[in-house]
């Protein structure tokens, strides 16, 4: 799923571009009863990275699924991916294990972990779930598909309304809420706000964040390198001590000027 940062903002619903469910949606949400949440406790794991985030994905995904689908949904693989200007993506049954199963995959980017915060986090994670509760499920759109692949059509829109994320194409609240490389604001006192809060009140946090993006929370990451170290030039500029003449070449190329025949020297 392609969203925007601005998906962990918080807003009241607006009328404007609102399908005709919502109003029923929203007068369902005040029968909704989140107070298990207080009783919902993270088990606080072994000193290891690995095990530390990954028993927080899988706490959310569990956390969510009955909160807001009911526990319909399956279980599957929650991991990280690293891509440009994704916060999150669903991929159906795209792993297979040796004895013949198979799983789908929920990724999460941690390069946007500190600008979404831990409420922005969760809705991401809930925005993939509802892209996997719309794949598993038997309804079909007016034309008696599923749509094409990537495509966010009417029902996943009605999903997303219905656990209190309003669809949207580029981050606002007048955006279509049907399309390719969708996101999602949050709606006010809806069914994933409450249970969200909830959550998040109870103490539970994401204490893993991209190193770069908390030296310089202001910056958006784009897609930083596995290592974590800040990445090396590629190009290098190189000048001719004689005529000034230019060039840019690999950082440990050796250039001659083809005027005056001397060696380049290379620029800091």
């Amino acid at each position: 799923m392609s969203e925007k940062p601005t998906n962990s903002e918080n807003h009241e619903a607006a009328d404007d571009g609102a399908l005709p469910q919502d109003r029923e949606l929203v007068a369902s949400w005040e029968k909704v009863d989140f107070s298990f949440a207080a009783g919902s406790q993270f088990a606080v794991q072994p000193n290891s990275p690995t095990m530390d985030l990954s028993a927080r994905l899988q706490f959310v995904y569990d956390y969510f699924n009955p909160a807001l689908f009911d526990g319909a949904l399956p279980e599957c693989m929650l991991s990280l991916q690293r891509r440009k200007h994704m916060l999150g993506s669903f991929g159906a049954s795209v792993l297979a294990s040796t004895d013949g199963k198979t799983a789908h995959q929920i990724c999460v980017n941690p390069s946007y972990f500190e600008t979404l915060g831990d409420l922005g986090i969760c809705g991401t994670i809930v925005q993939a779930q509802c892209d996997l509760y719309r794949h598993d499920a038997d309804t079909l759109n007016r034309r008696g598909s599923k749509g094409a692949r990537g495509y966010h059509d009417k029902p996943w829109a009605l999903q997303m309304l219905k656990v209190g994320l309003r669809p949207t194409d580029d981050g606002t609240w007048t955006g279509k809420m049907t399309g390719y490389g969708m996101t999602h604001l949050i709606i006010e006192n809806g069914p994933f706000d409450r249970a969200a809060r909830a959550l998040l009140e109870s103490g539970f946090e994401f204490r893993w964040r991209d190193r770069r993006s908390l030296i310089d929370p202001t910056k958006l990451p784009d897609e930083p390198d596995d290592t974590g170290e800040d990445p090396k030039p590629t190009r290098a500029k190189y000048s001719c001590p004689s005529c000034g003449l230019n060039a840019w070449a690999k950082p440990a190329a050796r250039l001659v000027c083809g005027v005056c025949s001397r060696p380049l020297i290379r620029q800091a």
